[in-house]
């Protein structure tokens, strides 16, 4: 008698849109930092050109990265869950600038 094989499911792939959600952010954070340290978001219209890309670009963008991210099937979702988190951080750096 022969041991019956299951049929084995290949390892799930992670999710380019998740890897994406994560990108963004971190290059948003990233950038803005390289500004700030070089004095150049001291200016208003520096910091109101920072916070008009993150909150109307690179925020939204990351956001909706990992949202579709999340609803893929058969994909892993541990980088769109980093991304909604790390684009939240962004998001609330982005409004320290403004405010700060």
């Amino acid at each position: 008698m022969e041991p019956v094989s299951t049929p084995q499911t290949p390892p799930l792939k992670h999710s380019r849109a998740g890897i994406a959600s994560v990108i963004v952010p971190i290059s948003f954070i990233a950038f803005s930092s390289l500004l700030m340290r070089f004095g150049i978001i001291a200016l208003d219209i520096g910091a109101v050109f920072v916070v008009f890309l993150g909150i109307f670009g690179g925020v939204p963008l990351g956001f909706i990265l990992a949202i579709i991210g999340l609803v893929q099937k058969n994909k892993k979702k541990d980088f769109a869950i980093i991304g909604f988190i790390l684009n939240g951080v962004a998001l609330l750096f982005a409004i320290w600038i403004w405010v700060g």
